[in-house]
């Protein structure tokens, strides 16, 4: 994939340099028409096109010509509001596409690198640096479960010793006990700009020292002992690119075809999905349909502006989170804050390094991702809480009959769960809802959505899956959660649970799919609790 993806980027470095004369032809061809009979509207027409030119070249390595094409961009840019060009106006402009053509006679393209190797390193293996042996061993199970390479070192080992042979995609030490070469070693790895390895920090003491210690030493986030190993694991995922989860979507809006494609191929070769509209009119049903997490919009387009069309997205509720990026050669201040006043969340400069371009996507996904989890997901569980959870199953559904794929949707139920309260306590009851909600997330894809129905109940979402897939899954789970050990006040208890499955096609609609599972649920508890029931043997299609 990564292979294709270069040769395409390759072959839209040949072709942009291929179309480089017509598009100066094309200019020159303009500028003669306006000298001729001057036109209000072929004017603007023609400032567009140097702004684009302006935008291009320096994406494609043309820096110069870039230069050159801004210089006349914004002498052009202050005169599309008149009527008509004064003698020494035409004179400016004629010595500025003189200057113009003389750049690109010269011009010398740098080769522009997509994303470096440091920034995208990617594995499973993890670091970690900690003597408090019960919790390291609870933390390297949780880990080795969901994937990773585990390699425990003591506190009074020095790391750098072992980084560079191990290679890890994160670290996770343990501050108060950590010996000063490792901690010189830290600090001069964090100082390096490259380095993108999450580093997460632990400690009993939570005071403002501990955490400044741990934030002078590069940390990415920090964890007061004791804590459930599982949550440290679920965090983990969220930070390190390693583990198979589903990528941020960009959707990338930009009125020249070659700026356009050349995004969506960088943001694709980072490991993201991306997508490409030239016409801006269809940004809300592409919307719709795609489900982006990030917006990467020109501000300057023929039919309509990015600003216009951040107007429009925030006046919709369920828009008004989703972060926009704008993308222009506007490198007034002034005007690059007026935009993020209407509703943009970033602004780059083209052109664009495509690390920095990354860098921005991932990070304003990353903090629109946290804060929709305040808002999303369920406090206790971390899990999608009810309202949510169905809102999901609608948009998965609707996906699922566009393009004509199966689905399963799961009920799971804690079995006794009233008797877990009353005999071992509440607070005992909530650890036992957060270890089912790590387990689920720890045995499911990260593709499926999990969300914490009410209670003790749970639900889970295949999406492109068969139901007997979907059983296996779910029936490997309850067989895993009924041998793990739950302990309170020194005695050891465990917990089984119960689960009704449905699927779509088979039933059409949210509500039906819901109570067929329900049903199945139902069925599974009057049988006698701790077994899967599979909805579709108990309804008629």
């Amino acid at each position: 994939m990564k292979a294709e993806i270069k040769e395409k980027l390759q072959a839209l470095f040949t072709e942009y340099a291929r179309s480089l004369p017509e598009k100066l032809a094309h200019i020159n061809r303009e500028w003669a028409n306006l000298m001729i009979h001057w036109d209000k509207v072929l004017f603007q027409d023609f400032h567009r096109t140097i702004h684009s030119l302006c935008g291009s070249a320096g994406t494609y390595g043309y820096d110069n010509l870039s230069k050159a094409a801004r210089k006349l961009e914004i002498v052009l840019k202050s005169k599309v509001s008149q009527d008509s060009l004064q003698q020494e106006d035409k004179e400016e402009i004629d010595f500025l596409l003189d200057q113009l053509q003389m750049a690109f006679i010269t011009a010398e393209p740098e080769s522009k690198s997509a994303v470096s190797q440091d920034f995208l390193t990617k594995n499973g293996k993890i670091i970690l640096i900690d003597n408090d042996r019960n919790f390291t061993n609870e933390l390297q199970d949780n880990l080795i479960e969901a994937g990773y390479q585990v390699y425990a070192m003591g506190s009074e080992e020095n790391i750098s010793q072992n980084f560079f042979d191990i290679s890890p995609a994160a670290l996770i030490v343990d501050i108060e006990n950590i010996s000063e070469g490792t901690k010189d070693f830290l600090f001069k790895l964090y100082n390096n700009e490259k380095v993108s390895i999450p580093l997460f920090c632990t400690a009993y003491s939570a005071d403002i020292l501990t955490r400044l210690k741990a934030i002078r030493l590069g940390s990415s986030a920090f964890f007061q002992k004791p804590m459930e190993s599982t949550y440290l694991t679920r965090k983990l995922d969220q930070f390190c690119a390693c583990m198979p989860s589903e990528p941020y979507r960009v959707l990338v809006i930009d009125d020249s075809l070659s700026l356009a494609e050349y995004y969506t191929l960088i943001l694709k070769e980072s490991g993201l999905v991306a997508q490409f509209i030239t016409n801006p009119l269809l940004l809300i049903e592409t919307i719709e349909d795609f489900q982006p997490d990030v917006l990467l919009m020109d501000v300057y387009m023929p039919e309509c502006s990015g600003l216009e069309l951040a107007v429009v997205l925030r006046q919709e509720p369920q828009y008004t989170r989703l972060p926009i990026i704008f993308l222009s050669t506007e490198d007034d201040r002034l005007k690059q804050l007026s935009a993020l006043n209407l509703g943009g969340d970033d602004f780059l400069v083209k052109p664009i390094v495509p690390q920095h371009l990354i860098k921005t996507v991932l990070s304003r996904a990353k903090r629109a991702e946290i804060l929709n989890s305040f808002m999303t997901k369920d406090s206790l569980s971390g899990l999608y809480n009810h309202t949510n959870i169905l809102q999901r199953l609608d948009v998965e559904i609707a996906r699922a009959n566009r393009q004509n794929e199966q689905l399963s949707f799961i009920m799971a139920d804690i079995d006794h769960f009233k008797l877990i309260n009353d005999n071992y306590g509440h607070p005992t009851g909530d650890n036992v809802i957060r270890k089912i909600s790590s387990l689920l997330l720890l045995s499911f894809r990260k593709t499926d959505i999990i969300g914490r129905y009410g209670g003790e109940e749970f639900a889970i979402i295949m999406p492109n899956t068969s139901p007997e897939n979907a059983f296996r899954v779910i029936e490997n789970f309850r067989l895993k959660f009924s041998k793990f050990l739950f302990q309170c006040n020194k005695q050891n208890f465990s917990a089984t649970v119960s689960a009704g499955l449905s699927s779509f096609p088979a039933v059409k609609d949210m509500s039906s799919l819901v109570s067929a599972a329900d049903q199945a649920l139902y069925e599974a508890k009057r049988n006698g609790r701790n077994q899967v029931v599979f909805a579709d043997s108990l309804v008629n299609h």
